[in-house]
């Protein structure tokens, strides 16, 4: 190797570890413009393996940013270099499993990325990176309503992400897809457990501990009618997250969720606008919710007024809601969201007798 590629490694080297070191923060534009100038020195002194890993990072920056689509073009672009570094082709399969799984795609296509997951795995021997293809298939199945059998998924990936000696996921992610799923199983006194249990856990992003302590403690609180101090914890949890991330989605949904319930509609008005400026995403569950909420809003604020015109508000976000449940359950083989709005729209309808 000549002096002047030896500088350019060492500057692709350099500049790989400031990539990862934003993506670490959620500084996630910055990370991506880092890591596509590294894959761009790696391809002028023909490192492939190099070439392979910056691509797949590249792809999961977007996959973070939700550039769902143009995440997918660059990750397929791996699909000819698992000999060459498997890993990080396992990687983007793992991340193209999640991007079917937000967008979604059909579930045969989804469980056809999960087969090709763990066939990479068996086959170069990844067996340490199993914990982030159990949350996968925990997630698939929490997106299809099937909430015992995605805990389970959730406790086992838990489990195995001890014994995994390389994996991109922090454990925080298996801690909350235990804590999602039992909140929507309502188990209280697990959840609290869970909780205490999160609290001892050993991590680095202390930060994203206390917004997952936020964001359940509020659960809890709406599971037990406990209606201020639910949105007390959820306006705790915004704050603090909006403090390290780009996407405060979740804490968005929660203190919406939270102020409906306490009946703070005006205080929480701005939220549910700023909820509503992301229905073009391109994550159909989470256009689906948006429109689910912004209905449960109009619902709560007829109940408030007694003005037609917000029965006739909540009735077309429903609508709205539905039509997209109707696709989403239809590529995921359930009925979990068809059910969800058609309690709702018996509801409205009954109460606007």
């Amino acid at each position: 190797m000549d002096g002047s590629s030896e500088k350019m490694r060492i500057e692709m080297d350099s500049l790989a570890e400031r990539a990862y070191e934003h993506y670490k923060y959620y500084q996630v534009e910055e990370a991506l413009s880092i890591y596509r100038r590294a894959y761009d020195i790696a391809a002028v002194i023909e490192d492939r393996e190099k070439m392979m890993k910056y691509r797949q990072w590249e792809g999961h920056c977007l996959h973070h940013l939700e550039r769902f689509r143009e995440a997918s073009s660059v990750l397929m672009t791996l699909s000819q270099t698992v000999a060459i570094a498997p890993h990080e082709y396992f990687s983007s399969v793992v991340d193209q499993v999640d991007i079917a799984i937000k967008l979604p795609l059909a579930l045969p296509k989804i469980k056809s990325l999960l087969h090709e997951a763990y066939r990479i795995m068996r086959e170069y021997s990844l067996q340490t990176s199993k914990s982030v293809v159990l949350i996968q298939e925990s997630n698939l199945f929490r997106m299809r309503y099937d909430y015992k059998r995605a805990l389970e998924k959730a406790l086992e990936a838990l489990a195995s992400h001890h014994n995994d000696a390389k994996t991109r996921y922090n454990k925080l992610v298996y801690y909350r897809g235990i804590l999602d799923n039992l909140t929507s199983l309502n188990s209280v006194p697990e959840i609290k457990v869970w909780l205490l249990e999160l609290q001892e856990c050993d991590t680095d992003r202390t930060n994203s501990k206390e917004i997952i302590f936020l964001g359940f403690s509020s659960e809890v609180a709406i599971l037990e009618g406990k209606a201020i101090e639910a949105f007390d914890y959820a306006k705790q949890c915004i704050i603090q997250e909006r403090k390290i991330t780009y996407d405060s989605f979740s804490s968005l949904r929660l203190v919406v969720k939270a102020g409906i319930m306490a009946d703070r509609l005006n205080e929480i008005r701005s939220f549910l606008a700023e909820m509503l400026s992301l229905r073009r995403t391109e994550c159909k569950n989470r256009r689906y919710q948006i429109y689910l909420y912004c209905g449960d809003y109009y619902t709560a604020l007829f109940r408030q007024k007694r003005e037609v015109q917000y029965i006739n508000c909540a009735k077309k976000y429903y609508n709205r809601a539905r039509n997209i449940g109707i696709e989403i359950d239809s590529l995921f083989d359930c009925n979990g969201r068809q059910m969800e709005i058609s309690q709702r729209l018996e509801y409205v309808d009954k109460l606007s007798e």
